[in-house]
């Protein structure tokens, strides 16, 4: 009897370090967050694409699906999100002005290296998809009418960038 115990003590108390510690890191990136006015408790997302139009159709479905976005019109203030927030999930156009949504992705996860990205582009080439692919996104998606895919495509992200840093 002492002995089970001592394991389930044992055991408890590795999990609530371990949620402990969870906790903390939650708390650090929900106050990080806190400036751009995203409730971390809301799912966080960047949406970046410099077609304001797109930009807002994305952003208002995933507002809609149960998300906090925020939003970056090009890839040098996007980074700037990432520099200064923790962002779990980034959803990006192809193609940009000044670096492209692979290039964004590269380097967004120089400093956030768990960060989930979904691809979406108005003109798909295999060659931008292989890019995309070996960078790890998470899914590719060509713009359409209809953006539940996309929202669809963010959920599943999401769920895999939760399940990375339990």
């Amino acid at each position: 009897m002492t002995m089970n115990t001592r394991r389930c003590t044992t055991r408890t108390g590795s999990i609530s370090r371990k949620f402990e510690d969870l906790m903390t890191a939650w708390d650090e990136r929900q106050r990080r967050l806190a400036h751009t006015g995203c409730d971390v408790l809301r799912r966080p997302v960047l949406v970046v694409d410099d077609d304001e139009d797109s930009r807002y159709v994305v952003s208002r479905a995933l507002m809609r699906a149960g998300y906090s976005v925020v939003t970056a019109p090009d890839a040098e203030r996007a980074l700037d999100v990432v520099r200064e927030y923790a962002v779990p999930v980034l959803v990006t156009d192809l193609r940009m002005p000044d670096l492209d949504g692979t290039e964004l992705i590269a380097a967004a996860r120089q400093h956030e290296p768990s960060l989930r990205a979904v691809v979406m582009t108005g003109t798909p080439t295999a060659g931008a998809r292989a890019t995309a692919e070996a960078l790890g996104v998470e899914e590719f998606w060509t713009k359409e009418v209809d953006v539940q895919p996309v929202v669809n495509a963010v959920d599943r992200a999401f769920d895999s960038w939760l399940g990375d840093n339990d």
